[in-house]
């Protein structure tokens, strides 16, 4: 980040923000299933469903 630019303090919260989240599983919002009727999925869903196309 600091070689792109991003001030040393900055890229510091970034990181620490970032390693909060480590181990943390990502929460899907409840407007997925409000908008398009079916549940939300995680990435790793998707992926698993999708990784067929992109063989």
């Amino acid at each position: 980040m600091i070689a792109a630019g991003t001030p040393a303090g900055i890229a510091d919260v970034l990181l620490g923000i970032a390693a909060h989240s480590v181990d943390v599983p990502a929460q899907v919002s409840p407007g997925v299933e409000q908008l398009t009727g079916s549940p939300g999925r995680s990435f790793a869903q998707w992926a698993r469903e999708h990784a067929e196309g992109f063989r």
